[in-house]
């Protein structure tokens, strides 16, 4: 920290980041695809930059020069400062399962998982060498060693699902400005003037269901599949017609 944050350095960081950006580019040309990935990526050096500069100015004593830095870089790379594509975002999206346990009678240790970020559940898909579909889960108990069930981890997600369709079927209708949910059948204001919106967001259940797509795609979780054509259909998403699958969940 103290020593990127020295004046004098500066240079010295931007040409060893550069390298390592022009380095990056050539061995790596083509990105990774994740179960949670949701987004087209860019220039790999722009994504580079952006992940880098993005985890050094954490340290706020940092962060100045970090931006200085990331500056003079953006515009070797023919990018504004300010534009969309020099803002860092997540390239990949979340979904967490807490307490997933081992099914060892003698260990029943758990943990909580992310299957879209958590390197030891994706790195331990084991594909077929044809390139076919995953047809193991290498990921182990972090105290006995034992692999974890694959079929009671598809369970607890086509659960979530149900839960989820559940959720949005059944939710209230709650005020924009005073937030109470309404109690009135029909009504199209709120007693404080204010209108009305949905508690659980359409965009929201949205992005949800096309993350445990992608889960269910990248492991190989068919019955998750044929949950989740129900609750979102495949056609509507290809058509830019999202909201459409989701009235299936509330008839």
């Amino acid at each position: 920290g103290g020593e990127a944050g020295s004046g004098a350095a500066q240079p010295y960081f931007c040409k060893r980041l550069y390298d390592e950006m022009c380095k990056q580019s050539a061995t790596n040309p083509i990105f990774p695809v994740r179960p949670g990935s949701f987004r087209e990526l860019g220039s790999a050096k722009l994504e580079f930059l952006n992940q880098v500069c993005y985890i050094f100015g954490l340290d706020t004593e940092a962060k100045t020069d970090v931006d200085v830095m990331k500056r003079g870089l953006l515009k070797t790379l023919l990018v504004r400062e300010f534009s969309p594509a020099a803002q860092f975002v997540n390239p990949s999206r979340s979904l967490m399962l807490h307490d997933v346990f081992c099914h060892s009678p003698i260990c029943s240790a758990s943990r909580d998982v992310d299957l879209c970020r958590d390197r030891e559940f994706v790195e331990g898909v084991i594909r077929p060498a044809n390139g076919g579909e995953p047809t193991v889960l290498n990921a182990k108990c972090h105290m006995c060693g034992l692999h974890y069930d694959r079929e009671a981890i598809e369970l607890r997600l086509v659960t979530m699902v149900h839960n989820l369709a559940s959720r949005y079927a059944q939710q209230d209708l709650r005020c924009r400005k005073c937030k109470r949910a309404s109690s009135m059948m029909m009504a199209v204001h709120c007693e404080c003037s204010g209108t009305f919106e949905l508690s659980l967001p359409e965009n929201k259940v949205i992005e949800r269901v096309e993350t445990l797509e992608g889960v269910a795609s990248f492991y190989g979780f068919k019955w998750l599949e044929e949950e989740l054509h129900f609750v979102l259909p495949r056609d509507d998403v290809e058509m830019g017609d999202a909201s459409g699958g989701l009235e299936t969940i509330a008839e």
